[in-house]
């Protein structure tokens, strides 16, 4: 044998066994690639996103929630909004105030007075406090407390022409005649289109028998307020009282058109039948 050709044999027989074994080895598996995830479908009227916790809790969104409630005249919902305020600001005195104006539109007087105390207590210069205490002590017949919480609103207040209008009722129902008429005539000066100031002005008139003052007052009351019923009746009665039968029967017949509470209505009924032929 050649020995020259021995190395070209053995290397051509290693490239053949090398060939062979990787003939027969398995192939690697195709891994494919990550597919990309598919997009949500959207709604076509997709949900408001839930409100965020820290707007859930602001007490500045909760009170015009409730003062939304409270012009709209839903007072029980606008309690509701401002115990929610007060759980987070006990020292919010607006929501106080409106919270005892809620109440007091609910003829709860107890409960409105017990907000202004509070209101009160967080300041003592809260004209607006006392004003509105005041009114829910009137409707209480709590007359004395009612002329000194608009005493102390028109101090902190002079410019409040209702607070001189409801101290003028308060002293009307004390029999302190002068004073109503002088509370009212405060109240006409700095707002002249309160009918009810005239009204009341009226009948401390009727009272102190200036039956001449009690009919004008109750002519401007009723320019102002063609439906105001009661202004008609007590102008009937000034008019009785001053001779004018005529004039009084057409007042006690509007004011009973008009509709009147029924214990005025009662009384309207008996003059009515006294004057007529």
């Amino acid at each position: 044998m050649n020995h020259r050709r021995l190395p070209l044999l053995l290397a051509g027989a290693a490239f053949t066994l090398v060939s062979c074994l990787l003939s027969g080895a398995p192939e690697a598996p195709v891994v494919a690639p990550p597919s990309e995830p598919e997009a949500p479908v959207q709604a076509d009227n997709p949900a408001e996103p839930p409100a965020p916790a820290e707007e859930l809790l602001d007490p500045g969104a909760i009170f015009d929630v409730g003062f939304d409630s409270y012009q709209r005249g839903d007072y029980a919902q606008a309690i509701s909004s401002f115990d929610q305020v007060l759980a987070l600001d006990p020292l919010d005195i607006k929501t106080y105030l409106y919270r005892g104006r809620a109440y007091y539109k609910l003829g709860d007087y107890a409960q409105a007075i017990g907000n202004y105390d509070q209101a009160i207590a967080l300041d003592p210069e809260e004209a607006d406090a006392f004003y509105h205490r005041g009114r829910a002590y009137y409707k209480l017949d709590d007359f004395d407390a009612s002329i000194a919480d608009q005493e102390r609103a028109l101090a902190l207040d002079p410019t409040n022409a209702r607070a001189f209008y409801y101290r003028g009722r308060a002293y009307y129902k004390v029999g302190n005649f002068n004073q109503a008429i002088a509370d009212q005539n405060q109240a006409l000066a700095l707002d002249p289109q309160i009918a009810e100031a005239y009204y009341y002005r009226g009948r401390a008139y009727y009272k102190l028998d200036n039956y001449n003052q009690a009919v004008a007052n109750q002519d401007e009351a009723i320019a102002l307020n063609p439906q105001y019923a009661k202004a008609y009746f007590y102008r009937a009665r000034a008019h009785d009282k001053l001779g004018a039968a005529g004039a009084a029967i057409s007042d006690l017949e509007n004011a009973l058109a008009l509709g009147l509470p029924p214990s005025l209505q009662v009384r309207a009924e008996a003059l009515l039948a006294e004057l007529r032929p």
